[in-house]
């Protein structure tokens, strides 16, 4: 067996892997819920306060309430917009070489060929720490902190489903399917 695809990271597949990555563990419900009910709740408190208090902005507590729900935004707009922007332009210069996979039986190689960057790297399955399928790309973790970001669509010899068939044989219960 011999697989081959190529892939090329740009902001776009960036982003969305740095999303993918904050939150792998969890999913959105889990997130997005208990923050509803947060901001639900300071909302809450915020109206009774005014209402109780029928409009008198000399109470510090009004304004409080207030700056805490704008620090509550502006962390979710930070961490969702602002840090993948940082993250791939501290590092932008590797992201747009593309990176040549072959996936075998029992292993596989990434070649990288540029003028900033010239490697090949030979991995084995079994040495794969996880493996994560999420919608059209497969993150290949070698370490808690590196992937490979490889598009499900990439595939110029052979396709994904080969390849989920041979990572899911080798990995077992390290290969995991996300949705």
């Amino acid at each position: 067996m011999e697989l081959q695809s190529v892939s090329k990271i740009d902001k776009d597949v960036y982003r969305k892997f740095y999303r993918f990555d904050a939150f792998k563990k969890t999913r959105w419900r889990k997130i997005l819920i208990p923050t509803g009910i947060v901001v639900t709740i300071i909302a809450s408190i915020e109206l009774f306060v005014i209402i109780n208090y029928t409009y008198d902005l000399d109470q510090p507590v009004i304004p409080l309430l207030a700056l805490m729900i704008f620090l509550m935004l502006f962390m979710v707009v930070y961490m969702w917009f602002v840090m993948p922007l940082i993250g791939y332009k501290l590092s932008a210069k590797l992201y747009s070489i593309d990176n040549y996979f072959t996936w075998y039986g029992d292993h596989f190689t990434v070649k990288v060929d540029s003028e900033e960057l010239s490697s090949v790297s030979n991995y084995t399955y079994e040495g794969l720490l996880k493996v994560w399928e999420y919608n059209d790309f497969l993150y290949l973790y070698i370490t808690n902190n590196q992937a490979h970001l490889v598009p499900k669509d990439s595939f110029t010899k052979g396709t994904w489903n080969e390849l989920k068939a041979v990572l899911i044989d080798q990995l077992g219960n390290r290969y995991e399917i996300c949705r």
